[in-house]
């Protein structure tokens, strides 16, 4: 009778977090996120989505990587050393445009709650 023996070996790579890529280059979505329950109301309808929280260094960055995929390879370049901080890729004129793309998309989110708790009461969503 033989007894086989086997071992598996698995890595785990973390970021560690320096600091946030986009806090202080979008002051409008942080300005729009400090009204009232925004930023509350925000986080609990994107809660449980695939992009999870825990993976950025600042709300800020979540709610970039949930509102606009595009930069989600970006920020993460950035936590690896990779990539400079966003306002030093986009002219001033971008960053407009983006806070005002990632307020759009932010408030579209909040305005939808109500009917999202609805639904989930119901067992619609």
């Amino acid at each position: 009778m033989s007894m086989g023996f086997g071992m598996s070996l698995s890595t785990r790579q973390e970021l560690v977090f320096k600091e946030p890529i986009s806090d202080t280059c979008l002051p409008r979505v942080a300005a729009w996120l400090e009204v009232g329950d925004h930023r509350r109301v925000v986080v609990k309808a994107v809660r449980g989505r695939r992009v999870l929280r825990k993976h950025y260094a600042s709300d800020m960055d979540w709610f970039l990587a949930v509102s606009m995929p595009t930069y989600r390879p970006v920020i993460r370049d950035f936590y690896e050393g990779k990539a400079p901080y966003l306002k030093d890729i986009l002219t001033d004129h971008q960053l407009d445009v983006l806070s005002i793309a990632m307020i759009e998309a932010l408030n579209d989110v909040y305005e939808r709650v109500p009917h999202l708790d609805a639904a989930r009461r119901f067992g619609v969503a």
